[in-house]
């Protein structure tokens, strides 16, 4: 990475004087630390920058996505054990404490990721029926940290309506334009019979 783009993430557009200084300085520091930890790679440096041989170092981002893309191409109980190893790895906000243009986009990157495993992890509950998973309560917190994900708030409404958490009346009428929106296919019908108070007057 070029000392140019370093001094970007870490300050943007407004990088003092001292900047390039700095990245020095930081070095310095980040390569103290990793010899006090025993790293097994090492941070050169280049012409204009520095460079560090990643291919054989593991991170729990790279452990992460392989997990998500392991899921991805598995059965419905398969997929979900490669996205519960994947989700023990998440540790709260990814990168806490560091900051700048780089950083938030990487952050942003890793958090939609997450999201998305989310939201296909729920979908994949539900086709086999959500109970023993405690689904409701985990799409519920979901739901309240982002509120504007529209697949989670679905998979919410849908699991909700199963009359085996008593549910609401009102998600339960939503629930069937929400499966076709979603996609969702398997979904039991026989446990997600709607609500008796739902059916017709007079039986017709």
């Amino acid at each position: 990475m070029s000392r140019d783009r370093l001094v970007h993430a870490l300050w943007g557009t407004e990088a003092p004087e001292s900047a390039r200084g700095s990245i020095y300085t930081y070095v310095a520091g980040l390569r103290k630390d990793m010899d006090l930890a025993g790293a097994s790679v090492r941070l050169m440096s280049a012409r204009t920058g520095y460079t560090m041989n990643l291919a054989d170092f593991d991170t729990d981002a790279r452990r992460f996505d392989r997990h998500w893309s392991a899921g991805r191409t598995l059965a419905e109980t398969a997929a979900i054990a490669e996205f519960d190893a994947a989700l023990k790895l998440w540790n709260g906000a990814p990168l806490a404490g560091a900051g700048g243009a780089l950083v938030d986009t990487e952050r942003a990157g890793l958090v939609e990721q997450w999201l998305a495993m989310a939201e296909q992890r729920g979908t994949l509950m539900l086709e086999l029926g959500g109970q023993e998973y405690g689904l409701a309560s985990e799409l519920s917190l979901l739901t309240d940290l982002h509120p504007l994900r529209e697949r989670l708030r679905a998979l919410f409404r849908i699991r909700m309506c199963d009359p085996f958490t008593n549910g609401r009346l009102s998600w339960c009428v939503e629930r069937e334009v929400y499966v076709d929106q979603l996609g969702i296919q398997g979904i039991q019908r026989v446990s997600w019979i709607l609500l008796p108070q739902m059916a017709p007057a007079g039986g017709g």
